[in-house]
């Protein structure tokens, strides 16, 4: 339904060799250079270690309502306990770009559809997909973040496996007023797929 509103693109073609890296790194090895093993890869996204942060993607939103750029815009820094140590840029920060609203800028009123570009990197993309696939989120958002999503799995199918919902992420849903959905075969399939995918 949004196909047409949503582009995402992959910024650094080179991220999971620099994980790899910087992991090597930390338990004091020298990086060998060899391809990143899907068992790595999915390790990694499961243990939210830091460096999948080197691993960033652009997402472009074109003529998307104003309220939902909103709503994303929301999403500034990926969780994570040791962003808050960095002293000037932080690498977890979110980046968001929307188009100028102002009439004088614009020629018309505010509101209404606007253009919408961010970058994230792949702890973001969990921490937003958390809360935008939510079937709690409004209608528009969570089709927009399922078309974003989408298109990260033809992208890196491993990543697009690790944005899923709360309820899948924590095995069972934190909301206040519950969907209902953690109570349905669905959510118990989805759960057991998403943990599936961890190879022990």
């Amino acid at each position: 339904m949004y196909k047409d509103n949503v582009k995402v693109s992959l910024i650094t073609n080179n991220g999971w060799e620099l994980a790899r890296k910087y992991c090597r790194v930390t338990v004091g090895k020298e990086d060998l250079g060899y391809k990143v093993s899907d068992k790595f890869k999915r390790d990694l996204c499961y243990s939210e270690h830091s460096p999948i942060r080197e691993i960033r993607f652009e997402i472009e939103l074109k003529d998307i309502p104003v309220p939902i750029s909103q709503q994303f815009s929301r999403h500034r820094i990926a969780t994570n306990a040791g962003d808050f140590l960095h002293e000037n840029i932080n690498p977890t920060d979110i980046e968001h770009y929307i188009k100028s609203q102002r009439p004088d800028r614009t020629g018309r009123p505010r509101g209404g559809n606007t253009d919408y570009i961010f970058t994230v990197n792949v702890q973001g993309l969990i921490d937003m997909s958390k809360k935008r696939l939510c079937l709690c989120a409004s209608k528009e958002a969570y089709g927009i973040w399922n078309e974003v999503v989408s298109q990260i799995c033809k992208i890196d199918p491993i990543i697009g496996g690790m944005l899923v919902p709360t309820c899948v992420y924590r095995g069972f849903c934190p909301e206040i007023k519950s969907c209902g959905y953690s109570k349905t075969d669905k959510f118990t399939d989805k759960l057991a797929k998403y943990r599936s995918n961890h190879v022990l």
